[in-house]
C-alpha cells in the first residue's frame, strides 16, 4: 500500500445480514470510489464480539472486619502501642513499687488493686475523674497514664464514629455480580452509554430478558450529560447576542459531580472483542473523568457476533489490529467518547480536570495527621490536672 494512502486511511462498520447471522465488518476506505478495486489486495482476520454487561468488582467483607477499613495501619500501630505501653507501665507499678503502694495506699486498696485488672482500674479511675497519684520519682505517673488512656479513648471513640459513618455510606458489603442472577437481584442499574431507556427496551424485548432486568434500564450517561448540561439562551437587546446564563456551568458542575457515582451504581451494557478483552478486569473511562474504572464481564453474554476485519493487504492495521485493541482495552479507552475537533474542547477539558481535585475522591483513611489537633486540645485542656497534687483518701505517707 502507498505510503500517501496512510493519512487517509479509516476504519468505518457497517453491519449486514450474511448467511442468517449477523455479521460486523471492519473495513479500510482509502482510494475514491471511481478506483477499481479488483486491482488490489486485501487482507481479512476474524474474530468474536460478544454483547455483555459490565458490573464494577465488588468485594465481600463481613462486618467484623469493616472497622479495619476506617483507620490507617500506621494507626491501628499507633494505638496497640499506646494500649501495650499503657498496660506494661500499669504491670511495672503493679509488681515493682509494692512498698510505694504501701506508702501511698492501705491494705484493703492494695488488695482490690491486685486482684482487678489494670485496665479496668484505671478506666474506673477515668469514669471518676479521679486517677491515681503514683509515684515514679518526681513525676505523677498517674496523671500521665490519665492522659494516655483519655488521648486513646478520645481517638478510639471520635475517629472510629466518623470513620464508620463514612465507610457505611459506601459500598463495602455487597457480594461480587457475575451472573444475570445476581444482577437482576441486585440495587445496580442499566444502561448503554450512548442509547436511551427506550432503545434499550426494544433490545432487551427481542432478547427476551427478564421483567426485572428490563425495570433497571436508564438512560445512557451520556444522554445524562447532554440532558443537564443543557444551557439557557438569553438574548441580549442591547448587544443584539444570544448568551449562555450561569445555569449551564451550575448543571454541568452537577453532571461531573454525580458521573462517579453513576459508573459505581451502574451495569453497563458493551460489545467488546473476547480474544483481547480481559474478562475478569475491564477498565473503562467515563467522559468526562480523567481516571479509569475496574469492572468485570457478567458470564452470560447475551449475544456473540462473529466479526469481519477487512483492511488492504499489507496493511498495518491489520498487522497490528489486534495488538492495538489489547492496548486500547489495557488502558482504559474502552467507552471512551473521542471528542471532534470543537473550539472549547481544549478550554471544557482543562475545566474538567482543574475540578478532578475537587470531586470524585475515594474516602481516605484516617492517619496520624489526623490526631494533631485532637492531641494539642487534650494536652492543653488536661495539662492544669497532670499538675495538681493530689493525694488519695488512703494516703499515710508523710513528707
Amino acid at each position: 500500500m502507498s505510503e500517501n494512502f496512510v493519512g487517509k486511511t479509516h476504519l468505518e462498520a457497517d453491519e449486514y445480514l450474511k448467511f442468517g447471522i449477523d455479521m460486523i465488518s471492519y473495513g479500510s476506505e482509502i482510494l475514491p470510489e471511481i478506483v477499481d478495486y479488483s486491482k488490489y489486495d486485501f487482507s481479512v482476520s476474524t474474530d468474536t464480539y460478544a454483547l455483555c454487561f459490565a458490573t464494577q468488582h465488588s468485594s465481600y467483607m463481613p462486618q467484623a472486619l469493616v472497622i479495619f477499613q476506617g483507620f490507617s495501619p500506621i494507626l491501628w500501630g499507633f494505638i496497640a502501642v499506646t494500649v501495650v505501653t499503657f498496660c506494661l507501665i500499669q504491670r511495672i507499678f503493679q509488681h515493682l513499687q509494692s512498698e510505694v503502694f504501701r506508702c501511698l495506699y492501705s491494705e484493703v486498696e492494695i488488695d482490690y488493686y491486685r486482684d482487678t485488672s489494670s485496665l479496668l482500674t484505671v478506666y474506673a479511675y477515668f469514669i471518676c475523674g479521679n486517677p491515681p497519684s503514683l509515684h515514679l520519682g518526681r513525676l505523677f505517673t498517674g496523671k500521665i497514664l490519665f492522659l494516655i488512656f483519655s488521648f486513646s479513648a478520645f481517638i478510639i471513640s471520635t475517629l472510629f464514629l466518623s470513620g464508620m459513618t463514612t465507610l457505611l455510606s459506601d459500598r463495602v458489603l455487597y457480594p461480587e455480580i457475575d451472573s444475570l442472577k445476581t444482577l437482576e437481584m441486585s440495587d445496580l442499574f442499566i444502561q448503554n452509554l450512548w442509547t436511551t431507556k427506550s432503545e434499550a427496551m426494544a433490545l432487551f424485548g427481542q432478547l427476551n430478558l427478564s421483567d426485572g432486568l428490563k425495570a433497571k434500564l436508564v438512560d445512557g450517561m451520556m444522554f445524562y450529560i447532554f440532558r443537564v448540561s443543557e444551557g439557557v439562551m438569553v438574548f441580549d437587546a442591547e448587544s443584539n447576542f444570544y448568551t449562555v446564563n450561569n445555569s449551564f456551568a451550575d448543571s454541568i458542575e452537577l453532571a461531573y459531580k454525580n458521573i462517579r457515582s453513576i459508573a459505581e451504581t451502574h451495569a453497563f451494557l458493551m460489545l467488546v472483542p473476547l480474544s483481547s478483552a480481559p474478562k475478569d478486569n475491564l477498565r473503562i473511562q467515563h467522559y468526562p473523568l480523567n481516571e479509569s474504572f475496574d469492572y468485570h464481564l457478567v458470564e452470560e453474554c447475551l449475544l456473540r457476533y462473529p466479526s469481519l476485519e477487512v483492511f488492504m493487504k499489507d496493511s498495518f492495521y491489520f498487522e497490528k489490529w489486534s495488538e492495538l485493541t489489547a492496548q486500547l482495552l489495557e488502558s482504559g479507552h474502552v467507552g471512551r467518547i473521542l471528542k471532534g475537533s470543537y473550539d472549547d474542547g481544549k478550554l471544557r477539558n482543562e475545566w474538567f480536570a482543574e475540578r478532578t481535585a475537587m470531586y470524585g475522591k475515594e474516602p481516605r483513611t484516617f492517619d496520624l495527621n489526623d490526631l494533631q489537633s485532637a492531641f494539642i486540645s487534650l494536652v492543653v485542656g488536661l495539662f492544669p490536672i497532670a499538675g495538681r497534687k493530689r493525694y488519695p483518701q488512703g494516703h499515710r505517707f508523710n513528707a
